[in-house]
């Protein structure tokens, strides 16, 4: 099993919030967490694709929730390519951190490879 660093961790419980809040409807903090708990293993189980399934996700959250989707979910659907670049932006930026960090922190228990590269 892979996890992966998702910014749909963050953009999904986002969308369910706007969208509930649109509607009209109020979440209590059961609602909440079984939010939470979902989009975690929606988010686990994502494969690593542009786009993807999020859609679907939003959408079936919003049914566990008891949330009907509105009419204009459409319009959300449509801007998923525009946020699906800032996801994965923030997908690379972690990746970059853990990477660094973990150099940062291995990097005195790591022997010294001296490799000389010479030009073909």
């Amino acid at each position: 099993m892979m996890v992966h660093m998702n910014g749909s961790s963050i953009d999904l419980p986002i969308r369910v919030l706007f969208v509930t809040q649109m509607s009209g409807s109020h979440l209590g903090i059961d609602k909440l967490a079984i939010m939470c708990f979902t989009v975690l293993l929606m988010t686990i189980a994502a494969p690593g694709i542009s786009v993807g399934p999020y859609p679907t996700f939003l959408v079936t959250t919003l049914s566990i929730l008891g949330v009907p989707p509105p009419p204009s979910i459409s319009l959300l659907i449509a801007a998923e390519w525009i946020v699906e670049r800032a996801r994965s932006t923030s997908n690379v930026i972690g990746d970059c951190y853990v990477a660094a960090f973990v150099e940062k922190l291995c990097s005195a228990n790591l022997p010294k490879i001296d490799v000389d590269i010479q030009e073909v």
